[in-house]
């Protein structure tokens, strides 16, 4: 009766029962399992760079990660290393980061850099 306990606490497989799993992962071999992914996650940067003319990650002053992931350490450790070991920031809040994203694409735009001007 016991083991027919642990086997419905469990889940049996052939039954459909729902199986529990729990794993414990340390940062690390959370990082060594995500490389691959990580090293994709990359690439949007390194395109975003070259469409801005070829910037070398050297030349951006500021790194600012803003969602979900930028709470993975793995991501922000991945993304330090293609700027160089510089910091990523990954605390500011993601409503304003968009609001000042925004401003700062309309005052480089030409509609933007004719306003305030004779």
């Amino acid at each position: 009766q016991q083991q027919q306990q642990q086997q419905q606490q469990q889940g049996d497989s052939e039954g459909g029962a729902r199986t529990c799993v729990r794993v414990v992962l340390t940062r690390a071999a959370l990082a060594e399992a995500a490389d691959a992914l990580l090293e994709r996650a990359v690439a949007p940067v390194q395109i975003a760079l070259h469409r801005a003319g070829g910037v070398h990650p050297s030349e951006i002053d500021d790194v600012v990660l803003v969602g979900g992931s930028s709470r993975l350490e793995a991501v922000r450790q991945r993304l330090s290393r293609t700027f160089g070991g510089r910091d990523v920031r990954h605390t500011v809040d993601p409503d304003t980061a968009i609001a000042v994203g925004a401003a700062r694409s309309y005052a480089c735009s030409p509609q933007g850099s004719h306003r305030g001007k004779s």
